[in-house]
């Protein structure tokens, strides 16, 4: 039985969960709790995003270069249109409209190692006015809080298309944010003079055994570097696929840090598949919230887990956490409150 009560111990209990779904009842059982007991051992989700943000600096310490990569999923409330806050999504899988929230996340990753420290919630027209102008906004402040975590090293953003805005890549322009997002191929921009569709600027694509080449294009007023990625899949085929730049580096520089965005994809499968991410059942946005955020310290978890026993990915990481025993569970739990100083509950 896990005895010690702390910020950590419902992350703990998302991560040694074998059975059933991620719910209060199931997650009691394994310390033989009522389903009551583990809500109020679920904290404010700030604050386990403050452990998260501990985890990320002790992970990333002396590092001189990092990504911050930042993406939404939906997290799927089929079955309920009673829970503040959700809305009408639309799911390419089934092709139709579901219940879901929107989820921001931003994440800190070296390539290796990936550790959320920030997520949000984001809403459609019938919240704001302008959606796109208010997660802009929670970009911008994911970012300024990852420089302000690693001020001493270059942070650089990595966003897929939905991100690439005229708005955005001012403001990162303007303010000296290093970023990566992908572009659409047929974005109109000026080469040499000529306005282009990137997929017909030929000496953008890759030559020979290159796997990627760079040029600087005008794009909306804005100077941006172009980057032509050549992918080639495993039965062979190849594409090409296009990225923009706010900063001059070599092409595979550019290809390598928006590369790293697949961190970020591995913690939303991973999360969703293994920790239940998706499956907190409370009515309450707040508790949503505070879920998703305990969560996310559950996968530092194992990022940290990772790094300290030398583990290949964070599914070994969980393995290992489930073989453990109760007593090498409880000092797991008591070196996080050495090391990153959580308070009891």
């Amino acid at each position: 039985m896990i005895i010690s009560n702390n910020i950590a111990t419902y992350s703990f209990l998302a991560i040694l969960i074998n059975t059933g779904k991620h719910s209060f009842e199931n997650m009691g059982q394994l310390i033989k709790k009522s389903g009551d007991t583990i809500s109020r051992i679920l904290r404010p989700g700030l604050e386990s995003l403050d452990v998260s943000k501990k985890i990320a600096q002790q992970i990333f310490a002396n590092k001189k270069e990092l990504v911050v990569a930042i993406d939404e999923t939906t997290i799927k409330k089929i079955y309920s249109q009673m829970m503040e806050g959700t809305g009408w999504l639309f799911d390419t899988k089934i092709s139709r409209c579901i219940s879901a929230y929107k989820l921001i996340v931003a994440s800190i990753t070296d390539g290796k190692f990936t550790v959320p420290i920030c997520a949000a919630f984001t809403f459609g027209k019938e919240f704001y006015v302008d959606p796109s102008m208010a997660q802009e906004v929670t970009v911008q402040f994911f970012i300024k809080t990852a420089r302000s975590l690693f001020p001493e090293a270059t942070i650089i953003a990595a966003l897929d298309g939905a991100f690439a805005t005229v708005r955005y890549l001012k403001w990162a322009t303007e303010n000296t944010i290093a970023t990566e997002v992908r572009m659409h191929a047929n974005r109109v921009v000026e080469y040499k003079g000529k306005k282009k569709k990137l997929r017909d600027i030929k000496e953008i694509r890759p030559k020979g055994r290159q796997m990627a080449r760079t040029v600087k294009v005008i794009w909306q007023g804005l100077s941006l570097y172009i980057t032509a990625v050549r992918r080639i899949d495993k039965h062979g085929d190849e594409t090409i696929v296009f990225q923009a730049a706010t900063y001059k580096a070599t092409p595979s520089k550019h290809a390598k840090m928006y590369k790293r965005r697949w961190g970020i994809e591995k913690f939303f499968r991973t999360t969703k598949q293994s920790m239940g991410l998706q499956e907190c059942f409370s009515r309450k946005i707040g508790v949503q919230f505070n879920h998703i955020c305990a969560v996310l310290l559950a996968y530092s978890i194992t990022q940290l887990e990772m790094k300290q026993r030398l583990y290949k990915n964070p599914e070994e990481a969980i393995r290992a956490f489930k073989k453990r025993k109760h007593h090498d569970l409880n000092h797991a739990m008591t070196v996080l409150d050495e090391n990153f100083g959580i308070a009891r509950a």
